[in-house]
């Protein structure tokens, strides 16, 4: 506490009614000059921010429109300004105006707007999305050599990974000549360097020649990505000082949020903002440092009072500590003190955090299960043990919102939903990755890729589609259908044997002499031939006939606009129906994970022309072959679980 004195209600109202501890109130009423807070998991750094903000408009130190707030997210930006609101509408009088609040990008892009013919950007270029992104880069692999030391064979995967070297040259502020030049000297001294770094090395240049073309495409397009926002405002920053200028006489005060999160690129727009001795204030935790493959650098927050930031004089300070865990209960404290501690602390500034106690003790388990079967069987039972069940003394009851499942890898979403929805737990899968495996996506993409596939690559999906609720068609018929398709590709490849003449006796072989899986003859192309198969029973003969007919008729309306194609295959299949219908309380949460692949249909489009069904169905492929890399509007006004990788979990918190 600061000397007996009470908190204003201003910044009480910042930290929803609470009066500021001892170290909340030295991190808040720290004089204006470069400062880092190490912000412990649940520490309030929030309401830190915006009681500083507070702070340095009642002590006469800023203006409210002086002071500059960014974040990653919108989410965290909404939840920033809610803050600030709630705590300026304290005040009194009213100062009659707000800090301007926004993500590090989103401002990039402002400088970008308003100053980038000095680049030569267009002020009106567009911001490519994910998915236009993803478009842009693979037609620039037409614009390139062929490749020597990379398998091109998958242009999902090439796509990929040149999509994450183009992010890690914005990241950095480099250029893919640098880096080609970087990795030519490493070639050029073989002796020095292991076989993997050498082969490394090699795919790198080549990949290089892939990003440079994907840059000369969207200066030509007149586009922008996402990294190009931030390193296109640090080439205006640091070659026209007026602009920073200005830009500092605007905003003399600058608070930023999840610093530890924040690459080179960016951490130089903010130097250049805010040279040594000004007034920034960084919040960030070095422990919490989980996006580094992402291009994020721990380092920008332990170097801030030591070598970035430093105060008048050239002077380096240290860092200040929130460490009071206002989250969890003292065993998840425990545990998280622990794992931590094996990192040096170096690497990890600031204090062990510390429970509160009316979180009480809180609960850590751990379960060897035999199999993911097992496992899944047991997190369902968790949930169902502690749904509807007060989380605390005087606390309200867990719904099923209160629940997350964090798996390292989004191949371990398919069976835990599956579990989870046998026992009829509403569950929300969160990003592209996992949406894609849930059953009632699966099923729309399985029609897309029927109307888009007709080859012997769509068997799967038309197995999947066949085997379903909608049609119920035995393994038996199914059998039946690959026999059928087995036999033709045998025929077609056997022609000339079949026209010479036969010994006496000798049977000519016929589509029963063959195995299922020997299919190259495509299960859809015997969909088009059922009246020529006789061994199928009646029944499912009738149901596959009113598939072919339904399949025929989507194929008609493929040249559809996209999100018209897709919600016809939702109505005709009766996707959307089946699950408005269900009696189960999960089904909700379907239904919202349905809405989500809508929405991303509806939002996908290319840099020209209208979106197409190939580009789209090798856009979800990409979505596959990553991990993580493809995100989501999470709808959590839903009542339903999440199910997400421990890298989006940052995020969805």
């Amino acid at each position: 506490m600061r000397a007996g004195l009470a908190a204003s209600p201003a910044v009480r109202a910042a930290m929803r009614g609470n009066e500021p501890t001892a170290e909340q109130w030295l991190a808040l009423s720290h004089p204006p000059e470069p400062l880092a807070i190490i912000a412990g998991a649940g520490s309030g750094k929030t309401a830190i921010m915006a009681a500083r903000m507070v702070w340095m408009v009642e002590e006469g130190i800023a203006r409210p429109s002086q002071i500059l707030g960014l974040t990653f997210t919108n989410k965290a930006a909404r939840e920033l300004e809610e803050r600030i609101e709630l705590a300026f509408e304290a005040m009194d009088p009213q100062p009659g105006e707000l800090p301007t609040v926004s993500t590090y990008n989103s401002f990039a892009d402002r400088i970008v707007r308003q100053e980038g013919v000095r680049v030569g950007i267009d002020p009106e270029s567009s911001l490519l999305s994910q998915a236009q992104t993803w478009q842009l880069l693979a037609e620039s692999l037409n614009h390139v050599e062929p490749f020597d030391a990379i398998d091109s064979r998958s242009i999902a995967s090439l796509t990929r990974m040149a999509l994450g070297l183009a992010d890690q040259c914005a990241n950095n502020y480099v250029t893919p000549e640098q880096v080609a030049e970087e990795d030519g000297r490493i070639l050029d001294r073989k002796e020095a360097y292991e076989r993997d770094v050498l082969v490394n090395s090699g795919r790198r240049c080549e990949l290089t020649k892939v990003v440079r073309a994907y840059q000369d495409l969207k200066r030509a397009r007149r586009c922008m990505d996402f990294g190009d926002q931030v390193t296109k405002a640090v080439q205006i920053l640091e070659s026209w000082s007026s602009v920073a200028a200005d830009l500092r006489q605007r905003f003399p005060a600058i608070l930023l949020d999840e610093y530890q999160d924040t690459n080179v690129a960016q951490r130089r727009m903010m130097q250049a903002l805010a040279p040594h001795g000004s007034n920034v204030t960084a919040v960030g935790d070095a422990r919490q440092n989980i996006f580094q493959w992402r291009g994020s650098t721990l380092f920008n927050l332990i170097d801030f009072p030591l070598k970035h930031f430093l105060r008048a004089g050239g002077e380096a300070h240290q860092f200040l500590s929130l460490s009071d865990n206002f989250r969890s209960g003292e065993k998840v404290v425990e545990v998280a003190n622990a794992v931590i501690g094996r990192v040096s602390q170096e690497r990890r500034p600031g204090q062990p955090l510390e429970a509160v106690a009316f979180n009480g003790e809180g609960f850590v388990g751990t379960a060897l299960l035999t199999d993911q079967r097992a496992e899944a069987e047991f997190i369902a039972g968790e949930i169902l043990k502690y749904h509807g069940k007060p989380v605390g003394p005087g606390r309200p009851v867990t719904g099923w919102k209160d629940f997350a499942i964090l798996v390292r890898r989004k191949s371990h979403m398919g069976l835990i939903y599956s579990v989870l929805k046998e026992h009829e737990i509403p569950v929300e899968v969160v990003g592209l990755g996992g949406l894609l495996q849930v059953p009632e996506v699966m099923d729309t993409v399985s029609w897309l890729r029927l109307v888009a596939e007709p080859g012997p690559g769509s068997n799967r999906w038309l197995a999947r589609i066949l085997l379903g609720p909608r049609y119920r068609i035995h393994y038996r018929d199914l059998a039946v259908l690959a026999r059928w398709a087995a036999g033709r590709t045998r025929a077609l490849s056997d022609t000339k044997k079949r026209d010479l003449p036969h010994a006496e006796g000798t049977k000519v072989p016929d589509e029963t002499d063959f195995e299922p899986d020997d299919v190259a003859f495509s299960l859809v192309e015997a969909l088009d031939h059922l009246e020529l198969i006789p061994q199928l029973a009646p029944d499912a003969l009738e149901r596959l006939l009113r598939m072919r007919a339904e399949l025929w008729a989507l194929r008609r309306g493929a040249g559809a606009p996209l999100l018209d194609l897709v919600q016809k295959i939702v109505a005709t299949t009766g996707i959307a129906d089946a699950l408005a219908a269900s009696p189960r309380q999960d089904a909700a949460a379907s239904m919202g994970n349905l809405r989500q692949f809508m929405s991303l249909v509806a939002n996908f489009a290319p840099i020209s022309g209208e979106p197409s069904l190939a580009e789209f169905l090798e856009y979800l492929d990409a979505a596959e072959d990553a991990e993580d890399t493809m995100e989501l509007e999470v709808h959590q006004a839903d009542d339903s679980v999440k199910l997400t990788t421990v890298h989006g979990a940052k995020g969805l918190e």
